[in-house]
């Protein structure tokens, strides 16, 4: 009988992806919820359409625009956050990468 190779999560799928980066699995729930919700997609489309260049490129003189929203306090630790206009950030894909990175 022949056997069936099962993909699994290794290294060749998320072994080389930067912390935060999308394809990476998630571990907390509540914070997958707050995520796929509708409203953050509202929130996160309001927020882009309000700050269209990447906050943290135009901080260093650079007008990129923005692409992704991030959680400055991570929703996973800081859930009564999660939608507050003031922990958010507009950011380009590769500055969310980087402040994924370093956020609290």
């Amino acid at each position: 009988m022949p056997t069936i190779r099962l993909k699994s999560h290794s290294s060749r799928k998320y072994g080389k992806r930067p912390l935060g980066h999308k394809d990476a699995p998630r571990t907390d729930l509540v914070a997958t919820g707050i995520r796929s919700g509708a409203r953050w997609t509202r929130l996160s489309k309001q927020i882009r359409t309000e700050r269209p260049l990447c906050q943290r490129c135009e901080e260093n003189g650079t007008l990129i625009p923005s692409q992704e929203v991030h959680h400055i306090r991570k929703a996973e630790t800081h859930p009564h956050l999660a939608y507050d206009a003031s922990n958010l950030r507009a950011l380009c894909k590769p500055c969310h990468l980087i402040e994924e990175q370093y956020s609290k």
